[in-house]
């Protein structure tokens, strides 16, 4: 071993930025974190750090590596975010399922680029998949540039590094959703949206 470093929290997932850095996915007092790391040196140097806002949310990236996805062309982290379900947690019944992606560099840091959310149309608040109102968003796949972000009852096509919709469609005719891209300059205005799904 050459060095270490001692930090607040864990990490529960490792990737590695660039040859230098490593970004890492984790968990501090209940919340879930991101980090980056210069790991250049005999001692690794940890950049600022930034805690996903949400109270008591929880990660499945942490666990399931597929789940995390970093575009070394943009630059762009995305993972998804569910509340946790504890029955002590009451203010989970407030959270989201989201997709979060976070611009991720040893220069600039780590950003919120865009929040993404699969929103079930009226009717289909409490059914599964969609408790709360929003499905569970699954995984990123990154082709060139163009994000499809897939969740449980559909995917959605996001042009990079915008995430302007470009298409979306549901995986059943029963469950129809609209797409809700919320950007940090929008202080928490929808970006984007639709009249439905559009199934092929």
């Amino acid at each position: 071993m050459t060095g270490e470093v001692e930090v607040a929290g864990f990490s529960e997932y490792v990737h590695p930025l660039d040859a230098d850095n490593l970004i890492t996915i984790g968990r501090i007092r209940g919340n879930v974190q991101l980090q980056l790391f210069d790991v250049s040196r005999a001692s690794p140097v940890r950049s600022p750090q930034e805690v996903v806002a949400d109270y008591f949310n929880e990660s499945a990236a942490g666990k399931d590596p597929r789940k995390f996805n970093f575009s070394q062309e943009y630059a762009i982290a995305s993972f998804p975010i569910r509340p946790r379900d504890t029955r002590y947690n009451w203010y989970a019944r407030y959270g989201q399922n989201k997709m979060l992606n976070y611009n991720a560099s040893a220069d600039e840091g780590i950003t919120l680029n865009s929040e993404i959310v699969h929103n079930c149309r009226s009717g289909y608040y409490y059914a599964a998949p969609c408790a709360r109102g929003q499905a569970e968003m699954l995984r990123t796949i990154v082709e060139e540039d163009v994000s499809f972000i897939l969740s449980e009852v559909g995917v959605s096509a996001h042009q990079l590094p915008s995430y302007d919709l470009i298409d979306f469609t549901s995986f059943s005719s029963r469950v129809p959703f609209v797409v809700d891209i919320t950007r940090p300059q929008e202080d928490g205005a929808g970006g984007a949206g639709g009249a439905g799904a559009i199934n092929r």
